[in-house]
């Protein structure tokens, strides 16, 4: 089955503070959005790469792999939909992966696809440095671990999720909502696969990249 890496990049990012859609903003010399392209188009694993955008003017139209643009909807669940819908194959994986997280390690990649041999639903976490509390108990930081992305699942599996990721913005919970019991797995993220959302998360970034 052919790899296809579907790149959320509709929001606009206002917890940036910028009046410049958060994947437009330059992080080399190339935007956010095109460093997380690069992960995909430098990844031999993946075959074809969909890029979900606000809107369908100005973007690049230099690339080395195959690649399309898609319009993106009011949620996130909404603009999975609007990717999926644009895969013609019978069945294929689907990497689904945040445009602001553009150092994404290629070994994640390897290891979700791998996972996914086995799994309905591959989630990419993260480790805490911190406990947290409940108001109740206190969950300690091996108790739990943070979502990340991407998300591996199988292009068959998210079409049985379609009608219920109209109302949820979140591969896991679509599955939980279709199914009593999902074959769910996760792999480990680097921990440079930071989401940038804030001015500084930009600022640090950049330290990753030239470290």
């Amino acid at each position: 089955m052919k790899n296809y890496a579907i790149i959320l990049a509709g929001g606009m990012g206002l917890r940036m503070g910028s009046v410049v859609p958060k994947c437009s903003l330059k992080l080399t010399e190339k935007s956010i959005l095109e460093e997380t392209i690069s992960v995909f188009e430098n990844s031999e694993l993946v075959d074809d790469i969909i890029v979900v955008v606000p809107e369908l003017e100005n973007i690049s139209k230099s690339h080395k792999k195959n690649l399309k643009y898609v319009l993106g909807g009011a949620t996130r669940g909404q603009s999975i939909i609007n990717a999926i819908t644009t895969i013609e194959d019978e069945d294929a994986h689907l990497i689904i992966h945040d445009g602001v997280r553009p150092l994404l390690a290629p070994d994640v990649v390897q290891k979700g696809l791998q996972e996914l041999a086995n799994y309905d639903v591959v989630k990419t976490v993260e480790k805490s440095h911190n406990d947290i509390i409940s108001f109740e108990k206190v969950i300690t930081r091996e108790q739990y671990r943070i979502l990340s992305s991407p998300d591996f699942t199988t292009l068959s599996y998210a079409r049985k999720l379609l009608p219920f990721l109209e109302k949820d913005n979140c591969i896991t919970m679509a599955a939980f909502h279709t199914f009593s019991n999902p074959k769910i797995s996760y792999v480990e993220s680097n921990k440079e696969n930071i989401k940038i959302t804030f001015p500084e998360d930009l600022v640090l970034a950049k330290l990753y990249l030239r470290k």
